[in-house]
């Protein structure tokens, strides 16, 4: 069966080089460690930046026919316009020129300056009609700003016009966040890293971030827009009786139920989480229409992933769907001739 990877990264040395000579100098020593950290797994990690024959050969383990590449860690949207709109470009630019020599098993994100919402907006229609990419990719939030404030409009905007997706992968919580919830005098740094990013804090992020972005009426503003999240939703399907029974129409001003507004407009993805209770939970919640396939590659290696798919219990239509087929309906609707 064929598979379509939809939430694989890389970083590009020459872009990382620039972003933390930047960076470094504009965030607090403990930001500016977790960055070191990142460097250094971009330097100790060979897949990570390679958009070639290691990449592939990973793919071909794992049973993927075709990977969406998006940019990961100390990405260049995080940095100041002046530095975002030139090192965004230039990361898309190499990730086009790879996609160029494996356009049957690469295909891109876009990463964009969203400190410049204008500009940001430019870089995707150059992204997608320029360089045939599939949609965008934000990481987290930009200097504790969600992306329903307004000023973030024309992004989802031009996402909409364009007829692409914007996935909303997670980031890590501001400092402030961190310390109220995820640190503590019982709790070691080690597992406060953890704790309040990957281990469970920055999924909590991106699912507020979900939530807040519908309720604030974007998809009743822009009827059009699709938007990714990953690891199983980033909880919210889980919540949806409780959501459903809480925001009623004389609270939100919306005709429709919280859960039907999210199943039209959000696509969900496992990223590389291989629980079956978990699994059937979230298509059971969103239905296999508005269920992609993801491995979060390479920061989770796993080569048991179409495996668990294929034991998954599910009519082969549903496995269909979420294996190839939403994510070819959604992505790739624009190919001359598909993918």
């Amino acid at each position: 069966m064929k598979l379509i990877a939809t939430e694989e990264h890389y970083m590009s040395k020459a872009v990382n080089e620039q972003y933390m000579k930047v960076m470094t100098k504009l965030v607090s020593p403990a930001i500016r460690a977790r960055l070191e950290g990142l460097q250094h797994f971009l330097e100790s990690n060979r897949e990570i930046s390679d958009l070639g024959e290691l990449r592939l050969a990973a793919m071909d383990k794992q049973g993927v026919d075709i990977q969406v590449i998006s940019y990961g860690n100390n990405s260049p949207m995080d940095l100041p316009p002046e530095s975002a709109v030139l090192l965004c470009r230039q990361a898309n630019d190499e990730l086009a020129a790879a996609i160029q020599k494996h356009p049957t098993r690469f295909a891109g994100f876009a990463v964009l300056p969203v400190g410049n919402p204008q500009a940001a907006a430019e870089e995707l229609t150059r992204a997608v009609k320029e360089l045939g990419f599939v949609g965008a990719s934000l990481n987290g939030v930009y200097r504790g700003r969600f992306f329903d404030e307004p000023e973030y409009f024309p992004i989802f905007e031009k996402a909409a016009q364009l007829n692409v997706p914007v996935y909303f992968h997670p980031g890590f919580p501001d400092e402030k966040v961190s310390d109220y919830y995820y640190r503590g005098e019982n709790i070691s740094a080690d597992v406060s890293a953890v704790f309040s990013a990957y281990g469970y804090g920055w999924h909590v992020d991106a699912g507020i971030h979900m939530i807040r972005m519908l309720l604030s009426g974007i998809f009743e503003r822009l009827p059009d827009l699709k938007v990714i999240t990953g690891h199983w939703g980033e909880l919210v399907p889980y919540y949806f009786n409780r959501l459903d029974d809480y925001f009623f129409k004389s609270i939100t001003g919306f005709d429709r139920k919280f859960s039907d507004i999210y199943k039209e407009h959000v696509y969900i993805t496992p990223s590389g989480i291989m629980s079956r209770s978990t699994a059937m939970l979230a298509i059971e919640e969103m239905g296999a229409d508005h269920v992609l396939w993801s491995c979060d590659f390479p920061y989770v290696r796993r080569e048991d992933g179409k495996d668990f798919l294929m034991e998954l219990d599910l009519s082969e239509d549903a496995r269909e769907k979420i294996a190839y087929k939403n994510a070819e309906t959604l992505l790739f609707k624009n190919a001359p001739g598909g993918n």
